[in-house]
């Protein structure tokens, strides 16, 4: 089995593209590039970390993640800001994940 661990910084809401389909609201999406691809596509699991432009624990924002597509490059998610539905954030947001084969 061969899993890859990192944190990619996704960055300020303004960062990702803004999904519209079916009239929603607040989420964007981003997508992730491995730093090397895997010879499978790997399944990924994934989390929200607080940007590094705040002091840990400062804020309360609070997002959901959903993995939306995975490759053997990559990989996308929708991110949706919880606690301020509709609104976007300023924070750069990180992103730990998984990705196993």
């Amino acid at each position: 089995m061969e899993t890859v661990t990192a944190i990619a910084t996704l960055g300020k809401s303004s960062a990702g593209t803004p999904v519209t389909e079916g009239g929603t609201k607040g989420t964007y999406k981003f997508t992730v590039n491995f730093a090397a691809p895997f010879a499978t596509v790997p399944i990924v699991l994934a989390t929200p970390l607080q940007g590094t432009n705040y002091p840990p624990g400062s804020i309360a924002d609070t997002f959901a993640i959903t993995v939306i597509s995975v490759t053997t490059q990559g990989f996308a998610v929708n991110v949706n800001r919880v606690d301020q539905l509709n609104g976007g954030w300023d924070q750069a947001l990180r992103l730990q994940y998984s990705a196993s084969v």
